[in-house]
């Protein structure tokens, strides 16, 4: 797991601001006109759920599923002006 010098950034500023230590990467069912689609999250944390793994990125402690971690394959937490912060899985998986 990588994260990119602008979503550091971003993601750093966005815990000073609320306290949070950590982050979570999850995955998020958006309803559709056809059907579920699944997208990726990332959310501030303090703390991991018992079932997840804490991964050091880049030197910010992130949270994810292990059954999801391992579907993933190579993720990419990058920052993009119009979309915010974004998961990007290099497996393709998501």
């Amino acid at each position: 797991m990588r994260i990119t010098a602008e979503a550091r950034e971003k993601i750093t500023a966005f815990m000073a601001d609320s306290g949070e230590s950590k982050i979570r990467v999850s995955q998020l069912s958006l309803g559709g006109c056809c059907g579920a689609k699944i997208q990726l999250g990332v959310s501030l944390a303090d703390s991991p759920e018992d079932d997840e793994e804490v991964l050091n990125a880049d030197g910010i402690e992130v949270l994810i599923d292990p059954v999801l971690h391992k579907r993933l394959g190579q993720v990419t937490i990058d920052f993009v002006p119009e979309s915010g912060i974004v998961v990007l899985s290099g497996s393709g998986g998501a």
